[in-house]
Formats: structure tokens, C-alpha cells, sequence
């Protein structure tokens, strides 16, 4: 008995020990996570901080290019009201100004900073303000000073940002930050958390106290455009004596459970003792009953054994159903191309996030991400299907390991993609992923030897904005996905009320259109140009139309602006060229004049790499020599000289380059005799004056003049009427396209006039 009371002394003693260790490392880890905690809310608070000034360097970067438009010929009244304008929802600016030569000519407002006029900052007595402004004068780039004292008194933070231009003296432009609103924006005066310390790298203090960087402490660096401070915090001593004193707490706690459980155990063992005496007597009974247990436990375990053998049959079916049902759910919500969840999958887990979001009063948020791949199209005709479904593996497989932090990752089809995220923090939580998601698409994609680069189109919707639908969320982000694609494509875009204002029906045009090409949808007219002093062919332009299945042919003036601005107008251009180049292929093989199709270009097909190798590729898959095929551009092609070099090139390959609407953009005869133009077009603008306006005649004589001087073919297009046709013959041009001689017209008429022209040739060859 003696020997068990001291065992539980000892046992209490040693626990009494642990309990002083485990409470004080307990104890260390509290207060760990109150640094954390410090460290966090000096993060936000930097991060904070870091925004307000950049949204201030922004209004300045918008100053900046408004004084560099007006250059040496800014007013004050203009001055003044820009900023009038800019600055009237924004507070914390002081005062802005504008330096010519180093010297301070305009502030604003004027009241109160007459002091700052003729101020000249390279003289400053301060070599750090000199030096910053000379580097950005040099670089163009901004450049922060201070805090500083200033000229009109007080302390401000001074933003400077210079104009360089070609052939005259920069300016510079300057915006004066209102520390103490920086700090109120960056949340730095509440006074529930930690204590703040600010300085320049390596500087001295000059928000909060210095001694917030000695001993333990939190320190953050703040970057900002032109240097970079170093921000400093310590927790509060009443966070920390909490921590002290909750510890305390548990150790007095702990210390009286342990006396009273070695009270309880004490008790216990005289419990025993008395039980240890009848456990003795009934121990013999217990033998005798034991003997008849054995006896019927050998019978029990012969049963046991046949049951045994039954229930592994029974586990052998059930695992080869659960395999079955397995294999038969991947197959249901799985994409076949991809392996990733596939629409049904998508809609299932839509529908689910609805749900929980209405059965939580909208507490769960849930951001839906949209993508189409920009110019995918152009990968299946150019390379072939099967590399464009490599290429879509390849995207996956490179989202899926990527770090977006995704609650769900789908292909609704062809190359549309949906990402599901978690949103509780809103757009400024969705915002990272979204750009990581785009990060994902600047490196290549190597498929067989070939380097491909493909960007994204890219609508979010969060379902706090978006309709409490599943399928009014994937309207609301396809909404938002083609605004982004009409800005350009590779961007994102979240979704917001006003973009679906007066858009339906655009909407519906733009879904047709993304469609229109896998269902053969598009067809080619043809306008053939005469030679009107025989009366024959000469050349032929093609024109896309559209057979809407409901709406049947759709005017190309709704839906060209359209593919413009989602970006289609690339590839219904390549697929004009395509078909334009097969058709007149075909026409020569059957023995119908060789005459040249003409097809336009749009400037963005030159924003696209390789479009001298893409025309190339059209004509070796065709079949038809360069010499039959017209590139029609605009004026606004000719304005950028990049393209000069690729025109060249096409050119010496073959190919005619013609201008249209010739006269009507930017029009220089420095064009004519820099770029490898063949022929000009006469707007119809120009047409319409004949025997109606002196200067459009002056002025179409002066083309075709011009163009006899430089040797290049003229066609005048639009010309309706026999006196247009006297006229331009009277001044030199014979080659006519318009409805005078033919409107445009489907494959099956132009042939039915090819076959009619040759008829009349083989005719008038017998009669010769």
C-alpha cells in the first residue's frame, strides 16, 4: 500500500513538470501567433499604403499625358480645368505643377502655392530632390521624394514624372501627396492594432517611433517607383500581457485538477483491495463456466468459418460493381480530349454552389472564369485538328499544374474552358488567380517541332453580381469574355450590368458568328471588274456573306464590325482567302479565263505572326499560282512602315497589292512610291460626284494621272450609270466595277457568265 502512494507522488510530481513545460511552450506559441497577427496587419497595412500612392502616380501618369499632348502650347485656363476634372473626386493631392526647363510655370490650384511659381528644383539644396529629377529626366520614368519639407510650408510627398520629346527641351510635371491622407487611406491611425514605424531603407525615421526597430519586432519593405521604405511593428503590451495572463490562468487550473485526480486515485486503490478479495472468491466459479464457454465457442468458430467463405464471394461482386460504377461516372462527367470535368460535370457543380449559396443567404461567394483560346481556329485549319486537340491537352494539363487554387477546372467544349475559384474576399481575392491563369499562356507551347503562342480571352463573374442562375452565370461571363476579345483578346475582363445593355441581339450575332465557320454558314459573292472598252472580265473581287439560318443573308455592314471586334475578322479573312483561292483554282482547271480574285485584308490580320507564311500556305494548299490572287489593304495599313517588309516580300513572291477606298483615310502620295502598290481603287465616294461635283472629277482625274505616271492599273468602283463609264474612259480608266455592268453575285451566276464569255470567244475564233 505504501509503496503505491509513493509510485503516485512521484507520478504527480512528474506531471506537475510536464504540465509547467507543455503551458510554457503553449505560451510561446501565443505569442508567436500575435506576431503573426502583427505581421499580418502590417502587411495589409503596407499593401494599403503601396495602393494609395500608385492610384496617386496614376493620376499622374493621366496628368502627364494630357500636358505631353499640349506640349508648349498649354494654357492655364486648360490647365486648370483638366485638373478641375481630374482631381475633383480625389483627395490627398496638394497641389500639382508643371516645370519647363527646371522651373516651376504652372501650379495648381494657385491659392495658397503662389510661393511655388518660379521655384527651380535642379538648384534645390537637397542633392537627393536634384538627383531624382535628374532620373527622371533621363528615363522618363517617376521619381518619389521625401517626405520634404515644402516651399509653401508643411510636409508632402512629391511625385515627378518628365515629358521627353524629340527636338525640344522635356518637361516635367510634378505632384505634391498629402502624407497624412496617405495614412489615413492605409488605415494607419485605428487603435486596435499594432504600432507602426515607417523610414527610408536605411534612413531615419519619420512615421512612429524608432524604437519599433530594435528588439523583436515586424519589418516589411514598401516598393514604391523610384526607391523604397522600410516599415516596421511590434504587437501591443496589452495583447501580449493577455497572453501572460491566460497562461497563468491555465496553470492554476491545471494544478488543482491534478490534486484532485491524485485524491480520486488514492480512493480508488482502497476500492481495489476490497475487489481483489471477491474477485478471489468468484474466480472459481468463473473457471466452470469458462470450461463451458470453450466448448461452445469451438462450435461457434466451425459456423464462423462457412460464414466467413460466403461473405468473400459477397466482397469479390461488390468490388467489381463499385469498380463498374466508378469507371461509369468518369465516363459521365469526364471530358473525353481532356480527362478534366466536362459540361455535365460543370452544370452539376453550378447548380450545387447556387443552392448552398441561397441556403446561406448568399454567404458562400463563388467567382466563375470563362476562357476561349484567341486564334484557335487558325491552329485546326492551318495544322490539322489533331494537333489542335494536342494543343487543348497541352493547355489543361498545364492549368491542372499550375498553382490557381481552383475548386473546379472544366472544358465546355471546342476551346472554352470554366474555372470555378472560391471568392470570399471578392474581386481583390479572384483578381491573383485570374492574372495567374493569364501568366500561364506567355511561354509556348511546343507541339511536333512547332512553337505555338496562344492567349486567352478571359470573363469572370462573381455570383454576388451575376443573375442566382446557372445558366445566367455562363451568359453573364461569355458576356464579359467577349469584351475582353473586343479589346483585343489576352486580357480579362469582370462582368458588370452595363455590358449587357442594348447587346442581345450583338450578343446573338457575335455566338452566331463563333459558329458560323464549323457550320458552313459563310458563303462567297463575287463582283466581277470589266474592261469597258471590250466588255470583258478582267478581274473578279470576292465578298463574304452570311446565311443565317434564321435570319437568312445578313447585311455584312452588321455583322463585319462585329468580327472586328471579337477578333473573328482573322479567321473569316483566312477562310475568304482559302475558298477564294480553291474557286478560282477550279475555274482555270476548267477551262475558264485566268483572271485575278481580289480579297481584303483587314489591318489586324498583320497584327498576326507569320501572315506571309499563312498567304504562302493558302496557295501551295490550293494550288494557285501567286500571280491570280489581288491583296486588297486599306490606307491605314500603309501609315504603319513594319508592314513594309512583308508587303515587299509579297510582292516578289507574286502577289498584287491593290489599295481600296483609295483617297478616303490617309491618303499621301509618298505611299505610292514607298510600298509595292500594283493598282489603285477609286472610292465610290469619288464616283458618285461624276457630273455632279468639279472637284471629284479634278480629283479622280488627278489619281488616274498620277497612277499612269507610276505605272500602276486603276479600277473605279462603284460606277452605276452610262456617264460615269463615258467619263472615266474619256480620262484613261477602262476598268469598271459596279452595278452598271454586274452586282455581286453567288459562284453558280459568275459561272454561268464564264461559260457564256467563252462561248462567245470560241465563236468569234471560227469566224476569224
Amino acid at each position: 500500500m505504501k509503496k503505491t502512494l509513493f509510485t503516485v507522488l512521484v507520478a504527480v510530481v512528474l506531471i506537475s513538470y510536464l504540465i509547467w513545460v507543455f503551458i510554457g511552450r503553449h505560451e510561446q506559441v501565443l505569442i508567436n501567433q500575435v506576431y503573426d497577427s502583427t505581421e499580418a496587419e502590417l502587411s495589409s497595412q503596407v499593401s494599403a499604403l503601396s495602393l494609395a500612392i500608385n492610384r496617386k502616380v496614376s493620376l499622374l501618369q493621366g496628368f502627364t499625358s494630357f500636358v505631353g499632348t499640349e506640349g508648349d502650347n498649354l494654357q492655364e485656363a486648360r490647365f486648370n480645368a483638366f485638373l478641375d476634372d481630374l482631381l475633383k473626386s480625389s483627395r490627398g493631392i496638394l497641389n500639382t505643377a508643371v516645370y519647363s526647363q527646371g522651373v516651376v510655370t504652372f501650379v495648381y490650384p494657385r491659392e495658397g502655392n503662389e510661393s511655388v511659381l518660379g521655384y527651380r528644383v535642379l538648384e534645390d539644396t537637397d542633392p537627393q530632390i536634384r538627383a531624382a529629377v535628374l532620373r527622371t529626366l533621363a528615363s522618363g520614368m517617376v521619381s518619389i521624394s521625401g517626405p520634404q519639407q515644402l516651399i509653401q510650408g508643411g510636409t508632402g510627398l512629391v511625385a515627378r514624372q518628365a515629358i521627353l520629346r524629340e527636338g525640344h527641351e522635356p518637361l516635367l510635371v510634378g505632384m505634391v501627396l498629402d502624407l497624412g491622407q496617405l495614412y489615413t487611406d492605409a488605415d494607419f491611425f485605428n487603435d486596435r492594432g499594432a504600432v507602426i514605424a515607417l523610414r527610408k531603407m536605411g534612413g531615419e525615421v519619420f512615421y512612429g517611433s524608432p524604437d519599433l526597430f530594435e528588439g523583436r519586432h515586424i519589418e516589411l519593405h514598401l516598393q514604391l517607383p523610384d526607391g523604397s521604405w522600410e516599415a516596421a511593428a511590434k504587437p501591443r503590451d496589452d495583447d501580449l500581457q493577455t497572453v501572460k495572463n491566460s497562461m497563468w490562468l491555465l496553470r492554476a487550473v491545471s494544478y488543482s485538477l491534478l490534486l484532485l485526480i491524485a485524491y480520486s486515485v488514492c480512493r480508488l486503490i482502497g476500492v481495489k483491495r476490497r475487489l481483489q478479495q471477491e474477485v478471489c472468491l468468484r474466480t472459481t466459479d468463473l473457471q466452470k463456466a469458462n470450461e463451458e464457454i470453450s466448448q461452445a465457442y469451438k462450435q461457434l468458430s466451425n459456423a464462423e468459418g462457412e460464414l466467413r467463405q460466403q461473405y468473400g464471394l459477397l466482397e469479390q461482386r461488390s468490388d467489381a460493381l463499385q469498380e463498374s460504377e466508378q469507371k461509369l461516372f468518369h465516363l459521365a462527367y469526364s471530358d473525353g480530349l481532356t480527362g478534366i470535368a466536362n459540361r455535365a460535370k460543370l452544370q452539376r457543380h453550378l447548380e450545387e454552389a447556387v443552392e448552398k449559396r441561397k441556403q446561406y443567404d448568399g454567404a458562400v461567394d463563388t467567382a466563375l472564369v470563362l476562357f476561349d483560346l484567341d486564334s484557335f481556329k487558325t491552329v485546326n485549319d492551318s495544322f490539322g485538328h489533331l494537333v489542335g486537340d494536342e494543343l487543348l491537352k497541352s493547355i489543361a494539363r498545364r492549368i491542372e499544374e499550375s498553382e490557381i487554387s481552383y475548386h473546379l477546372f472544366a472544358r465546355m467544349g471546342g476551346d472554352e474552358f470554366v474555372i470555378l475559384l472560391q471568392a470570399v474576399g471578392g474581386v481583390e481575392m479572384v483578381k491573383p488567380e485570374v492574372e495567374k491563369l493569364l501568366s500561364l499562356f506567355q511561354a509556348p507551347v511546343w507541339l511536333d517541332g512547332f512553337e505555338f503562342y496562344v492567349t486567352p480571352s478571359i470573363g469572370v463573374v462573381l455570383f454576388s453580381e451575376g443573375e442566382e442562375r446557372a445558366d445566367l452565370l455562363l451568359k453573364n461571363a461569355d458576356i464579359a469574355m467577349y469584351k475582353a476579345k473586343a479589346e483585343g483578346g489576352n486580357r480579362y475582363r469582370f462582368y458588370e450590368a452595363s455590358m449587357a445593355v442594348n447587346s442581345v441581339e450583338k450578343l446573338k450575332l457575335a455566338s452566331g458568328l463563333r459558329h458560323a465557320l464549323e457550320r458552313n454558314e459563310f458563303e462567297l459573292f463575287y463582283q466581277p471588274q470589266v474592261d469597258s472598252l471590250t466588255g470583258t472580265i478582267v478581274g473578279i473581287e470576292a465578298l463574304i456573306r452570311w446565311r443565317h439560318p434564321e435570319r437568312g443573308l445578313v447585311p455584312p455592314g452588321e455583322f463585319i464590325p462585329i468580327a472586328e471586334e471579337t477578333g473573328l475578322i482573322v479567321p473569316m479573312t483566312e477562310w475568304v482567302i482559302r475558298e477564294a483561292c480553291g474557286r478560282n483554282k477550279a475555274w482555270q482547271d476548267a477551262g475558264f479565263p485566268k483572271i485575278k480574285v481580289a480579297v481584303n485584308l483587314p489591318a489586324s490580320l498583320f497584327y498576326q505572326p507569320q501572315v506571309e507564311e499563312l498567304l504562302l500556305g493558302i496557295l501551295s494548299e490550293t494550288g494557285l499560282e501567286p500571280q491570280w490572287l489581288d491583296l486588297e489593304i486599306t490606307e491605314t495599313v500603309l501609315v504603319k512602315d513594319e508592314y513594309l517588309g512583308i508587303l515587299m516580300s509579297l510582292l516578289q513572291h507574286g502577289m498584287s497589292i491593290s489599295i481600296d477606298d483609295f483617297g478616303t483615310h490617309y491618303s499621301a502620295l509618298s505611299y505610292l512610291k514607298r510600298f509595292p502598290i500594283s493598282k489603285i481603287k477609286i472610292d465610290k465616294s469619288f464616283i458618285d460626284g461624276i457630273h455632279r461635283d468639279d472637284k471629284d472629277e479634278a480629283i479622280i482625274s488627278a489619281m488616274i494621272l498620277v497612277s499612269r505616271q507610276l505605272q500602276l492599273d486603276v479600277v473605279a468602283e462603284g460606277v452605276e450609270t452610262a456617264e460615269q463609264v463615258r467619263f472615266l474612259q474619256e480620262i484613261g480608266c477602262s476598268h469598271i466595277q459596279g452595278y452598271h455592268y454586274y452586282r455581286p453575285m453567288p459562284t453558280k451566276e459568275l459561272e454561268r457568265i464564264f461559260q457564256a464569255q467563252t462561248v462567245q470567244v470560241m465563236n468569234k475564233q471560227r469566224l476569224e
